[in-house]
């Protein structure tokens, strides 16, 4: 038989097994969530230079045709509904990822919309919409660094309302001396560059943002 104290001991050496491996569990799942987000702020990160170099592709063929600008625009929505529909297919793993299914959904409304619009004027518009809906999802990403009271989110605020104003300039369009064509490529620059920077941010401030998910 074994004494009260050595009885005391064994539980207690359990009671450590245990936490060890619970601990062990624990970071090995937040470290799959960390490899996931930042596999999709990799792809999201491609996706925004793709638009660059469409971007630059538009600045500088002022000749191209609308429905060749229509169709690449549309198409790059719709690539962006895609990525989102995948992140949403993730949300099991990262319940950050709820709302991806109405990004993709609003995503692919703008590339429908972009195929089938006339006057590239309009263009400029759900150009516009398709920015807001940046803004909308970096700071629901950004919430979290709210929530930590983490200073650095100025960075991101300050990004999302650049965001903000380009979408307000593409509404006004006060360009009207240059062709829509040039003007979408230049904002379709901007973006990339500014996305990839907002990508670049959330992905440095990973742990403290997943850090609510363990």
């Amino acid at each position: 038989m074994y004494s009260s104290e050595e009885q005391e001991k064994k539980k207690k050496g359990l009671a450590d097994y245990l936490r060890m491996i619970f601990h062990r569990r624990k970071k090995r799942l937040f470290s799959d969530l960390e490899i996931e987000f930042q596999t999709t702020l990799d792809l999201f990160t491609i996706y925004s230079f793709i638009f660059l170099v469409i971007g630059v592709l538009f600045s500088l063929w002022n000749t191209a045709g609308a429905m060749v600008i229509r169709i690449f625009f549309g198409l790059l929505f719709m690539i962006y509904g895609m990525l989102q529909f995948y992140t949403f297919s993730k949300r099991r793993k990262l319940s950050l990822y709820n709302f991806s299914i109405v990004y993709g959904i609003v995503a692919f409304f703008l590339a429908i919309f972009s195929f089938c619009v006339s006057d590239l004027v309009i263009l400029l518009i759900v150009l516009g919409i398709f920015l807001l809906l940046q803004v909308v999802e970096h700071f629901i990403q950004g919430f979290y660094l709210l929530r930590a009271r983490d200073m650095s989110i100025s960075v991101l605020l300050g990004q999302m309302a650049l965001f903000v104003f380009m979408a307000v300039i593409l509404f006004i369009n006060p360009f009207l001396q240059l062709y829509v064509g040039q003007i979408l490529g230049i904002f379709a620059i901007l973006y990339g560059i500014l996305n990839i920077a907002c990508l670049s941010f959330l992905s440095k401030k990973s742990q403290v943002i997943l850090s609510f998910f363990e």
